[in-house]
């Protein structure tokens, strides 16, 4: 994080957008589910597995 400084100076300056990615990013944490986190690492693995590209 050696550009951590820059990042913080970026979202004080840029205050509606900061805001916006975080509420997208709140958004997401409330609809991951280990139920649904376990469904889609199973998907991936399966692919995998099978040699499908695009997981």
């Amino acid at each position: 994080m050696t550009d951590l400084e820059e990042k913080v100076d970026w979202a004080l300056s840029h205050e509606a957008e900061a805001r916006e990615i975080a509420a997208e990013g709140q958004a997401l944490a409330c609809r991951l589910t280990w139920e649904s986190e376990v469904a889609r690492a199973g998907q991936i693995i399966t692919a995998a597995w099978h040699g499908e590209a695009g997981t």
